[in-house]
């Protein structure tokens, strides 16, 4: 019996070792990221802000809704100010000045027609918007990024009523 409680002991020692020797070669786990940390490019943020409300934009025309229309085109304007704050800069491009420069004149064109509630203006301005924004990608050296006026825009957000309510 004494034996096997040696052997036991010895094997258990012989882990003991083995863990403590892997311990101290085996590279520390890195830290966890906190979303604090978490620093999002370009890419991210218009994907993330713009792009979905170009698609809600176009939608809501399309069903009239001009209420939901004025709306969406109020958030990529949000939207391009708070990302100009956050990314002032892009490859020494000033980015609240190329949105303003290539997209302005047309979204002020887009936010008539939806005033106008004319579906007829708002589908040639909104293909003016959407040049533009093309026009940026250009202008910020991303000439592949390629946008287009959709087709279908509803049926990305099937959770989401693109119709306006009746009164």
């Amino acid at each position: 019996m004494k034996h096997l409680r040696i052997g036991v002991a010895a094997a258990l020692g012989s882990v003991a070792f083995t863990l403590a020797a892997a311990a101290q070669t085996a590279p520390a786990p890195a830290p966890a990221m906190q979303l604090t940390e978490l620093k999002p490019g370009l890419d991210d943020v218009m994907t993330a802000m713009v792009q979905p409300r170009h698609l809600k934009l176009h939608a809501a025309a399309e069903a009239k809704n001009w209420h939901l229309a004025a709306f969406q085109l109020d958030e990529p304007r949000a939207s391009f100010r708070r990302i100009g704050q956050y990314i002032p800069k892009y490859r020494n491009k000033d980015f609240a000045e190329a949105v303003t420069n290539t997209m302005g004149p047309n979204l002020t064109a887009l936010e008539s027609a939806i005033k106008a509630k004319d579906a007829k203006a708002f589908k040639t301005v909104f293909a003016d918007v959407t040049a533009s924004c093309n026009a940026c990608h250009v202008f910020m050296e991303h000439p592949f990024l390629v946008i287009k006026v959709p087709r279908g825009a509803a049926a990305l957000y099937p959770d989401q009523e693109f119709k306006a309510p009746k009164d």
